[in-house]
């Protein structure tokens, strides 16, 4: 069986003088919006354009969540300096309640 994985973006964003670094869990439903956005805006592939990838599922999670009080993609993605992600396993096994 294949490890379930999640994604991790860290992003760097302009903020005044000094750049405000945020990572972000990312999750399937992060994942759909950027497959429906890239077929509706004619984006290249995740493959090749990674940064744009990134950039944007981070974008996603961070709206879904409400940290960004309603920004648009093309606005948050003028401020980001870079974006990177890396795949996290996750363990989906439950522990065994406890023995009387």
């Amino acid at each position: 069986m294949q490890n379930l994985q999640v994604q991790i973006v860290t992003t760097a964003l302009s903020d005044g003088d000094t750049p405000k670094e945020l990572t972000i869990q990312t999750d399937n439903r992060d994942q759909v919006r950027w497959e429906l956005a890239r077929a509706r805006e004619g984006w290249p592939a995740q493959t090749e354009a990674p940064a744009l990838f990134t950039a944007y599922v981070a974008w996603s999670a961070l709206a879904r969540g409400g940290d960004l009080q309603g920004m648009k993609f093309a606005d948050f993605q003028q401020s980001v300096i870079a974006s990177t992600a890396s795949l996290v396993d996750v363990d989906p096994t439950r522990a065994a309640p406890a023995a009387d």
